[in-house]
């Protein structure tokens, strides 16, 4: 017996196929075709290679289990859905169409590591899996309930919520600068000393961070304890000296992909901010990161 799986496939009224990336019309059917059957494939309990057994056990879950598919975010690289099984939920990130299932895989794999490193401020990556079939790879991740995305809106920073309902809102000053200075604290804190790597392609106008449920928008305090990290796609060897140099320098400045400087690599960390941090928020940023290394055998509260 196969257990059975649905699919909600509309976000705030629209079907999935509208945010296909460089997609065209014509081809959209076929395209929402091999999103579905990839993730109908990993979560298959008749499917030799699925990873449900991994997802169940993760979830505590015994035995066969239908699932329910839920569309609730995109991005530049994956569609978002949730998965729920029973009354539990994961997060499956699937690439977008067009983008290489490896870049999906790599970030899978980048997660993976920087966990080992200190797994407080970082999602929880549970498997991956790659359907030959249609071509496109997924993986499966902590679902983050509650979770708001940092994001940048019409020249506006704040945290926004996608799923259910979409709502954005915007920062105050004092919470702003202890948002930026979070984001810099991450980056110094899962700078890879054994492969002196540090995260590099950032995005942080709306795809790398979130903050949990505990973060109170008046409250600049709440930033830090619940600052995550859920998207990092490549990496850049250096020393965590020349990292920090790198942070120093480009975060000053505001970014997006279509700039001649992100596309030619001249930036190499900063590559979508549409926003700048003063020196004081970078600085505050490296002194909290740095202690952030200092203290990553204290569990996270």
């Amino acid at each position: 017996m196969v257990n059975i799986q649905e699919f909600k496939d509309t976000f705030h009224g629209d079907h999935i196929s509208n945010y296909f990336r460089h997609i065209p019309i014509e081809k959209q059917g076929d395209v929402y075709l091999g999103v579905q059957a990839t993730i109908c494939a990993a979560f298959s309990t008749g499917v030799n290679q699925s990873i449900y057994s991994e997802v169940s056990e993760q979830l505590d879950l015994i035995g066969e289990h239908n699932v329910q598919h839920e569309f609730m975010n995109y991005g530049i690289t994956q569609l978002v859905y949730l998965s729920i099984i029973e009354d539990r939920s994961v997060a499956t990130l699937i690439n977008q169409p067009g983008i290489n299932e490896m870049d999906v895989y790599q970030e899978f794999t980048k997660i993976t590591r920087l966990r080992e490193i200190d797994k407080r401020h970082i999602t929880n990556p549970i498997a991956y899996f790659y359907f030959k079939e249609t071509g496109y790879g997924l993986y499966v991740a902590e679902h983050i309930e509650g979770a708001r995305c940092v994001a940048v809106l019409k020249g506006n920073q704040g945290a926004y919520t996608a799923f259910p309902g979409y709502s954005f809102e915007k920062f105050n000053p004092d919470t702003r600068s202890a948002i930026n200075s979070g984001i810099i604290a991450l980056l110094v804190n899962y700078h890879d000393e054994n492969h002196q790597s540090g995260i590099s392609r950032v995005r942080t106008d709306g795809d790398d961070f979130v903050l949990r449920k505990g973060f109170d928008i008046q409250k600049p305090e709440s930033v830090l304890p619940n600052m995550v990290i859920i998207g990092a796609r490549e990496s850049l060897d250096c020393t965590l000296d020349e990292y920090v140099d790198l942070l120093h320098e480009e975060f000053r400045w505001d970014t997006n992909p279509d700039q001649q400087r992100v596309i030619d690599g001249t930036v190499k960390i900063n590559t979508s901010s549409r926003m700048t941090m003063s020196k004081k928020e970078i600085e505050t940023g490296i002194e909290w990161g740095m202690d952030l290394r200092k203290e990553k055998s204290r569990p996270f509260i």
